[in-house]
């Protein structure tokens, strides 16, 4: 069973090394690594009580953090499973749990074209394509 736990300063070690993992960059936004400076300025903002910059969950299985998965103000939904635990099906468990917490209203994704998995993965939990251009792909998934 896979729980989503609530974003700490002791994840915040494994959230920068899963970001600046050479995948995640190459399937992220910017795909330039993130500074300890800038992690640390996000992490803060995380932290704050009134959640800046959304919601943040770290995934965990059996006591071992295996992703991270967040919901951003503008209700963009990202997902970065930890280099180790790929291929495991975690993001697809995630991505569920978060559509049934985020139930009543729509939720988006911003995807890299070639990033053919985070594609199905959103697919497959509902999420409809609604514009393509340059390198990515737009999903929205409406309340249910």
């Amino acid at each position: 069973m896979i729980w989503l736990l609530p974003v700490t300063w002791d994840d915040s070690a494994d959230l920068l090394r899963w970001r600046n993992d050479p995948v995640t960059c190459a399937n992220s936004r910017s795909n330039k690594p993130v500074s300890q400076e800038d992690h640390e300025a996000w992490m803060t903002a995380c932290m704050a009580g009134s959640h800046p910059k959304g919601e943040v969950w770290v995934a965990d299985v059996d006591g071992t953090s295996v992703g991270v998965i967040r919901v951003n103000l503008e209700c963009e939904v990202s997902i970065t499973v930890a280099p180790e635990h790929r291929g495991k099906g975690y993001s697809k468990q995630m991505l569920k749990q978060v559509c049934e917490k985020m139930k009543h209203g729509d939720l988006y994704a911003e995807i890299r074209t070639a990033n053919a998995a985070s594609r199905y993965i959103f697919e497959l939990a509902g999420f409809k394509l609604i514009d393509e251009c340059d390198e990515f792909r737009y999903y929205q998934r409406g309340p249910v």
